[in-house]
């Protein structure tokens, strides 16, 4: 899987990862950056020129490398997407792939993570962005996202008071590559959990 580098459009505001970038070019952290134009695509350092603004009104130009450029929230070189259901799975690779996906990120600093959903459809929920990250297109899905399936389930296990045996049959589900937790039950106690993940898809030359 080859790594990547963030494209923004011609008009994005973007922003500089480090402060270094900001203070060798004489600006401050806080600048307004809008994308005026990309060059040299085809070499190895791309680099970009771009409008400083003062609000609407543009105030002087900077240049930068594309590879110097913040790209948005929750945008990725590759992307890992779990999936619960084998069936899910299958919808998720043989026709979501085909249609090309959109890739959204979650603001909600209580609830990490990103969406991802059929080519100009939208996740239906607050916390993600207004705007999505980035539309993959169909080569893009095969090339950049690896598909997980995840199973969770409650094993059967001995009882707490034949510890030997019990100990030996979680050994036996670890070993096995099965990860256990022990979880609370509602009951004042705890109760063990088995979650694994196997590979699904797996783009190719990863």
């Amino acid at each position: 899987m080859s790594k990547r580098t963030y494209i923004p459009e011609v008009g994005e505001q973007i922003k500089f990862k480090l402060f270094e970038h900001y203070a060798k070019r004489g600006l401050t952290i806080w600048a307004w950056l809008k994308v005026k134009s990309i060059h040299d695509m085809e070499k190895e350092r791309p680099w970009v020129l771009l409008d400083v603004m003062d609000a609407s009104k543009v105030v002087g130009e900077a240049r930068g490398l594309l590879e110097d450029l913040q790209p948005p929230l929750g945008w990725k070189t590759e992307y890992e997407v779990c999936i619960p259901r084998i069936e899910a799975a299958v919808k998720f690779v043989n026709e979501w792939f085909k249609t090309g996906i959109t890739v959204w990120a979650s603001h909600d600093l209580g609830s990490p993570g990103m969406a991802f959903t059929p080519k100009g459809q939208e996740p239906g929920h607050w916390r993600y962005t207004k705007n999505p990250v980035e539309h993959l297109s169909p080569k893009q899905c095969e090339e950049l996202i690896t598909v997980k399936l995840s199973s969770r389930w409650f094993p059967d296990l001995p009882p707490t008071s034949e510890k030997h045996k019990r100990a030996k049959a979680i050994k036996a589900l670890r070993d096995s590559g099965v990860e256990v937790y022990f979880v609370p039950n509602g009951m004042g106690g705890r109760e063990a959990e088995c979650r694994k993940v196997e590979d699904f898809y797996t783009p190719p030359d990863s």
